[in-house]
C-alpha cells in the first residue's frame, strides 16, 4: 500500500512539478533533464545486472527502445511539456487521461484487435466525461495547446501499442 501511494504522489506532482519548472527552462529542456536524472539514478542498477548490459542486446531489441524513445519520451512528453506551457496541470493530467482512445484506434488498425461492448461503453463514459470537463468553455489559447498535447497523446498510444 505504501509502495502505492508513494507512486500516487509522485505522478500527482509530476504536474505541478512540470508547471513551475517551465518558469525557468523550455519544455523540451525539462523533459530531457527529467529523463537524464532517472538514467542517473538507475544506471548504478544496471552496472549491477551484467545481464542487462547493452552489449548484449540484438538489434531488434535496439529499435523498439529506440521507438519507444521517439514515440513516448520525445513527441509523448516533449508536446505534453510544450502544451502545459499554455494551460493548467489540471487541464494536461486530464488530457493524458484519455491515452486509451487513441490505443483503442490503433489496437484496431494494427493490432486487429476489435473492442469488446463493454470497452465502447467505458469508451463513451471518457468521452462524455471530458465533454463535462471543457463545457465551461476555454481560455484564449488553450485550443492550440490541447492540439499540442493531443500529438504527445498518439506519442503514448503508439508507446503502448
Amino acid at each position: 500500500m505504501a509502495e502505492a501511494a508513494l507512486v500516487n504522489v509522485i505522478w500527482a506532482s509530476t504536474f505541478v512539478l512540470i508547471k513551475i519548472g517551465l518558469n525557468g527552462l523550455g519544455p523540451l529542456t525539462l523533459g530531457g533533464l527529467r529523463y537524464f536524472g532517472g538514467f542517473i539514478l538507475l544506471l548504478p542498477l544496471l552496472a549491477r545486472n551484467t545481464a542487462a548490459t547493452p552489449r548484449t542486446w540484438s538489434p531488434r531489441v535496439w529499435l523498439k527502445l529506440v521507438l519507444i524513445g521517439v514515440s513516448s519520451y520525445a513527441l509523448g512528453n516533449g508536446a505534453l511539456f510544450w502544451g502545459l506551457q499554455f494551460m493548467p496541470a489540471t487541464t494536461g493530467s486530464f488530457l493524458l487521461g484519455l491515452v486509451p482512445l487513441p490505443v483503442l484506434f490503433l489496437g484496431i488498425v494494427w493490432l486487429k484487435e476489435i473492442p469488446t461492448r463493454r470497452q465502447i461503453a467505458g469508451m463513451l463514459v471518457v468521452l462524455v466525461g471530458s465533454a463535462l470537463f471543457f463545457s465551461p468553455g476555454l481560455r484564449a489559447g488553450a485550443p492550440q495547446a490541447i492540439a499540442v498535447v493531443t500529438v504527445g497523446l498518439v506519442g503514448f498510444a503508439l508507446f503502448g501499442i
